[in-house]
């Protein structure tokens, strides 16, 4: 008897539809397009795998911002609204300038008494909406180019409204100009400046949504909690795309889909030797090494792995843990709580590279040849915690077998690698029909078969399917009953339900 295997179609209509899937969100890019080597010399970025050569995430809108004509301004790529004038100002007796972290909430809800330009729903923005203006093509001055970009007196340092759950007395700073870029987590009686957003009503483009923090606590200047309700906190307002549940899925083959961002993480996060591949903690320079050794030793059977953008690190922080700040229950193992690099050169100094910790969800800069942070009062290792996905491929070139999708949903992949726990691999094909049990729309395997020969043919992109039945289609030509046909790329897990299996879609995008 032929074995079932059962695709949740619903989830799929949502993807075809370009509704957004719940709790799924796209990373953007990080705005880097240049490369340099380890001494800040610009070199050409073919091969080097960093974030200018790989450009992982969606690619920003043009024009990025929008001039609303009533001094706000909207991110294209986001769907926030800006305040346009960025300094803090003093409006009506909401006294501007620099301020207290309290005090800054405070001004945000004078803001709203007043009804600052026209709007009574300001508020103040989370860690991660904040991030979200950064470029990282300008290194640490995003503050000039968002001058470029129709804002007005961008100052250097502004206070999230997301506290550091480690230590509570202190908020996290975001700093958008030289010598003082990054996030970095203040004491709450500081002064830094303000930047109220609001809700935007456009959306997000390609689903580049922003993401909440994770956080759902409060807690007053002196760190001492507090009730939430009106307090105009993070864990007060919740902004952004809720987790989905589970926030990881455990492939079974030494790989962790993050089913936010679609993203497949190493499990083991401890930058383990693999064959010879020598890791523990290690300057930038040899992280691409230490990436390219695990992609020529097919590591846990997969040969894409790369080194994860700044962005990428930071989408798996969540501001309400510390040491390390990843979701509770999560299933990595030997997770650092101190640094890691990512593939961005801290363009101001390109002789640095942005690193992530994992003690609370710090960004910070440092010198390319070390491979230990110096903070003043003491010294941390920084490890290379390798990624794949993220990175839609480009169309089928002509000539490829093409996996299709017809507008009576019936999928054919004329080509998947399948690579058992045991044994050889084997090039499979598959025919699957829509089918509807419980009120519910699936795809059921009707044929399959075994192509002759064992590979696809060369330069064609492969659709896999690991031991742990993780399928992975790089090229799904859909063709709808209306309207242009489009390709698509998905990632699918295996699940199980009583006795039936099926491949829940983890990860999607529109290939260019």
């Amino acid at each position: 008897m032929k074995p079932k295997v059962y695709l949740l179609a619903v989830i799929l209509c949502c993807i075809l539809t370009f509704a957004v899937w719940a709790g799924t969100v796209n990373l953007p890019q990080t705005g880097q397009t240049t490369c340099w080597d380890a001494y800040g010399d610009v070199i050409s970025c073919a091969g080097t795998g960093q974030d200018g050569a790989i450009k992982a995430g969606v690619a920003w809108p043009n024009p990025r911002f929008t001039d609303n004509g009533d001094q706000t301004m909207t991110d294209n790529l986001t769907g926030l609204i800006w305040a346009k004038d960025a300094s803090t100002p003093s409006v009506g007796l909401c006294k501007g300038g620099a301020m207290s972290w309290q005090d800054a909430l405070g001004y945000v809800a004078c803001l709203n008494i007043a009804i600052y330009l026209g709007y009574n729903d300001w508020r103040l923005p989370n860690i991660n909406e904040m991030k979200s203006l950064e470029n990282i093509g300008q290194g640490g001055d995003s503050g000039t180019w968002l001058d470029t970009q129709g804002f007005t007196t961008v100052e250097s340092s502004y206070w999230s409204s997301t506290t550091c759950s480690g230590i509570p007395s202190l908020a996290w700073v975001v700093g958008l100009t030289a010598g003082a870029s990054g996030a970095v987590g203040g004491a709450k009686t500081n002064g830094n400046s303000v930047w109220p957003v609001r809700a935007g009503q456009s959306g997000s483009f390609n689903n580049a949504a922003i993401w909440q923090t994770g956080q759902t606590n409060c807690w007053d200047s002196n760190g001492n909690p507090i009730t939430c309700t009106g307090t105009g906190q993070d864990g007060d307002i919740r902004a952004g795309t809720v987790w989905p549940n589970p926030r990881f899925t455990d492939n079974g083959d030494g790989t962790v889909t993050d089913n936010l961002t679609g993203l497949t993480w190493t499990k083991d996060a401890g930058t383990p030797t693999a064959g010879s591949c020598t890791g523990g903690y290690m300057p930038w320079q040899n992280a691409p090494n230490y990436v390219s050794c695990l992609n020529k030793a097919s590591y846990l059977g997969h040969t894409d792995w790369r080194l994860p953008n700044i962005t990428e690190l930071r989408s798996l922080a969540d501001y309400s843990q510390s040491n390390p700040a990843l979701p509770a229950g999560n299933p990595f193992t030997t997770a650092q709580t101190f640094y890691y690099w990512s593939s961005s050169t801290y363009a101001s100094i390109p002789s640095e590279a942005w690193l992530a910790g994992m003690d609370g969800g710090y960004e910070l800069a440092d010198l390319k040849t070390s491979f230990i942070y110096s903070t003043g009062y003491v010294s941390l290792p920084v490890y290379v915690w390798p990624l794949r996905g993220g990175l839609p491929p480009t169309p089928t070139p002509v000539g490829c077998p093409q996996a299709t999708l017809s507008s009576a949903f019936a999928l054919y992949i004329p080509n998947l690698q399948y690579t058992p726990a045991f044994g050889s691999s084997m090039n499979l094909w598959f025919n699957l029909v829509s089918q509807q049990i419980g009120g519910n729309l699936y795809f059921e395997v009707s044929n399959y078969g075994v192509n002759q020969g064992n590979s696809t043919p060369a330069g064609c992109p492969q659709a896999t399917l690991s031991p742990a039945l993780t399928l992975y289609i790089p090229n799904l030509q859909y063709t709808p009953a209306s309207g242009s046909s489009m390709n698509l790329w998905l990632n699918l897990a295996f699940q199980q339900t009583g006795n039936y299996f099926y491949f829940e879609v983890v990860g999607y995008g529109l290939n260019p």
